[in-house]
């Protein structure tokens, strides 16, 4: 099992795979003691556009942040790169900036940028500092460089962007990073600041501490609602009208941090109760992190821990009292949006329900869905990364043996895959709206069932397990990280590709309803959605523990537009069973039924569309280009078309191969 490089105790990462690292670390660091921290390169994102890249090299940094702001001469970029706690001094630590192509002949990457010289001594006195690097030297713990980027000096004398880069030995005290901010240090004295750029203070976080001595808000002491070994988690309150001095005793230090007013407020409705919750895994009988408890209903903030689904089927139901309908005003075809715990490159996907009345169910088909080339290798223990492609419509039953639980995917052999103890017990998992047995409803190919030592899920979708979050394109939970939107709820587009500084949350279209027994479209038109369904997509155990989908948040969309969004242009599409590609008529939601492809047989298709986002199934594809696809069942085998452009809905389409 891969985790992210960065995984450290300090770094509060919190969800199936991190916490599972955590504990093997732990251990560890009994048995050896690095003398050095190893050199590696860190790419930065949140510069401006006249900057390509930024890579920070000389420590493996455990985490990296970034604020800006501005002054009179431009934006100001800080960033806070923690080094590890062995870091020496004397620990040359460097910043080296490439330059965007095209720009003009005065612009200069320069360590004089304030308080110049006038021109033109002062255009040579910024060129003689001209440099891409900018090292700084680690001096009882801290470091700082400051570099100047002058876009044009010719002709935009005196107006710069500032980039600060603080280097500090990372601190016992920190904020989630499920949450939309940071503290930024300087020194033992911090400033809880907005993630990613945003202002934004929301109504509460989640402050941990490793081994603290008292933490008090305003002279009030506080105490921790989370425990994970020796760090403890405490439930930050904001308002709109009161800052916050925290103080914080940890190691024998004093930490002072301030926070100011709460402005991160939602507008998309939250859901109005939890109907069912059952999980599958190592949180699965925790009631500590990762368990429901009372999240969730009614809540206007997203829960900073989350819940864990577990491994492949664990699952979560909301109710939305008012439901969710398939609004024309909503920016990219986005119904509702739903927040994890995601980094870039920790994926852990989760697969989408919904329902109108808890009993018929529908699959909103993700960017992987239609891709069936299904391969399983049998593993030496566990299923990690044992299986590639997708199996829809399938089910996994777990057996709880003596010391082990053993999972049977759809018809592979079972295979023992976890600890006994993260089988769920039944006297934990009782509020199931009447079924003490089975959270979903049984109808629809969808069904729950725990009884005694097994436990069931069918209906649903299994995908690979991957560590690139651009392998889920669309359509799937703890994917996007959150970062810091305006309001939670609001969309962004779930077609763009995946950079590594994407942020907020994943949305979903309720036009990628599909029916599970078929997997063709539904019409949602006029329907109202009150059930929304989140499973683990994923089944894979590895030595951190399984990969399962955490969720933090759902909300329906919040940034509306004041009238529709429109439709985006229908492309032109072209099929061939042959050679010679013609034109197909189709109709956004429409079944064009195509002449019999033998199995093992190749037919071609291709798309063309001004459209900034063109998918053929799970690909993302270029306007005309032809693509071959293989029949490799006898059943019918669908191909979905979306184009998708500015913040109209997207165009979809299928062709069906029988």
């Amino acid at each position: 099992m891969q985790t992210e490089r960065k995984s450290s105790m300090k770094r509060k990462i919190f969800n199936s795979r991190t916490l599972a690292l955590i504990l093997v670390l732990a251990m560890a660091v009994s048995l050896f003691t690095i003398s050095a921290s190893a050199a590696t390169s860190e790419s930065l994102s949140g510069h401006g556009s006249n900057i390509s890249t930024i890579t920070a090299t000389g420590v493996n940094y455990e985490t990296v942040e970034y604020a800006t702001s501005t002054d009179i001469h431009g934006t100001v970029y800080d960033y806070y790169l923690a080094v590890p706690s062995g870091t020496a001094n004397g620990t040359e630590l460097t910043a080296t900036f490439t330059a965007a192509d095209g720009q003009p002949d005065g612009f200069v990457i320069s360590k004089f940028g304030k308080n110049v010289p006038n021109p033109p001594q002062g255009i040579y006195y910024i060129a003689s500092g001209a440099s891409n690097t900018y090292t700084a030297t680690m001096t009882d713990g801290a470091a700082l460089a400051t570099a100047y980027v002058h876009k044009d000096t010719r002709n935009e004398f005196g107006k710069c962007d500032t980039y600060n880069f603080h280097y500090y030995v990372s601190m016992p005290v920190s904020i989630s990073t499920g949450d939309p901010v940071f503290i930024a240090w300087n020194g033992t004295t911090g400033t809880v600041t907005g993630r990613n750029g945003s202002s934004k203070i929301p109504g509460e976080f989640t402050l941990w501490v490793e081994n603290p001595t008292s933490v008090t808000v305003n002279g009030t002491a506080q105490s921790a609602s989370l425990q994970n070994g020796t760090n403890y988690g405490y439930t930050i309150t904001t308002s709109e009208d009161n800052t916050l001095s925290i103080v914080v005793v940890a190691g024998g230090t004093t930490y002072t941090i301030s926070c100011g007013t709460k402005s991160h407020t939602l507008a998309g409705s939250a859901p109005t109760s939890v109907v069912s919750y059952l999980p599958i895994g190592q949180f699965a009988n925790n009631s500590g992190w990762g368990y429901l408890g009372s999240k969730f209903a009614k809540k206007q903030t997203i829960e900073t821990t989350g819940v864990s689904l577990g491994a492949f089927g664990g699952f979560i139901e909301f109710k939305f009292e008012n439901g969710i309908t398939n609004d024309e005003k909503n920016p990219y075809g986005v119904d509702f949006v739903i927040y994890g715990n995601a980094f870039n490159g920790n994926p852990e996907a989760g697969a989408v329900q919904v329902s109108e009345d808890g009993t018929t169910w529908y699959e909103l088909a993700g960017s992987n869905y239609y891709d069936g080339n299904f391969t399983y290798n049998a593993p030496s223990s566990g299923f990690s990364k044992a299986y590639s492609g997708t199996l829809r419509n399938t089910s996994v039953i777990y057996t709880k043996g003596s010391s082990r639980v053993s999972a049977k995917l759809g018809s592979l052999n079972a295979v023992e895959v976890c600890p006994a103890a993260w089988f769920p017990l039944l006297t934990n998992f009782t509020a199931f709206d009447g079924n003490p047995t089975g959270g979903a409803h049984c109808a629809s190919g969808v069904s729950v069932n725990l009884s005694g030592d097994t436990l069931t899920f069918a209906g649903i979708t299994a995908i690979a397990d991957s560590d690139t979050t651009a392998d889920y394109a669309f359509g799937y939970a703890d994917v996007t990280p959150n970062g810091s939107p305006d309001q939670y709820g609001d969309a962004v587009n779930p077609y763009t590709p995946y950079p590594s500084d994407k942020t907020g949350g994943d949305g979903f279209d309720l036009e990628w309803a599909v029916d599970i027994s078929t997997g063709l479209p539904v019409d949602v038109t006029g329907k109202t959605f009150h059930y929304v369904r989140v499973y683990s997509a994923v089944l894979d155990f590895g030595r951190f523990g399984e990969t399962s989908a955490e969720i933090t948040g759902i909300f329906t969309t919040a940034n509306k537009a004041t009238s529709s969004v429109n439709r985006t242009t229908t492309p032109t599409v072209k099929f061939s069973a042959a050679t010679i590609l013609s034109t197909v008529t189709t109709e956004n939601g429409g079944v064009v039924d195509k002449t019999s492809v033998g199995v093992g047989k190749t037919y071609r298709v291709s798309v063309t569309s001004d459209a900034e986002n063109i998918f053929i199934n799970g690909t993302r594809a270029t306007s005309g280009t032809t693509y071959t696809f293989t029949k490799t069942t006898e059943s019918n085998q669908l191909v979905r078309i979306i184009v998708q452009d500015g913040s109209a809905a997207p165009y979809v389409t299928y062709l069906k191969i029988s």
